[in-house]
């Protein structure tokens, strides 16, 4: 979603390194910027503690987004990763 995967790291939507579930949740559900945007800001705050503050906030950077990998195919490959990392840390935190 947005340029690379060091400036998601560096963003405010991450804490510590890891990204937020709500942001992997966003990558999976719309995973190009182009998506996001198409989304509009209900459908992107469904997504748990995504307030609407919030969801306007990533369609504008969305909107503003240079990414350049934003095909079918690059959007489904995002899509699947985020849902294998929210499956792994679910794994992860089992007691």
């Amino acid at each position: 979603m947005l340029c690379s995967s060091e400036s998601i790291l560096n963003s405010p939507f991450c804490a510590c390194g890891h990204m937020s579930q709500w942001v992997l949740k966003l990558i999976k559900r719309h995973p190009t910027p182009d998506e996001v945007v198409e989304a509009g800001v209900e459908t992107v705050a469904e997504i748990p503690y995504v307030t609407e503050e919030r969801a306007r906030e990533v369609i504008d950077n969305a909107r503003s987004s240079v990414a350049g990998q934003t095909d079918p195919d690059t959007g489904l490959a995002l899509s699947m990763v985020a849902e294998d990392l929210l499956r792994l840390e679910k794994r992860i935190d089992r007691p």
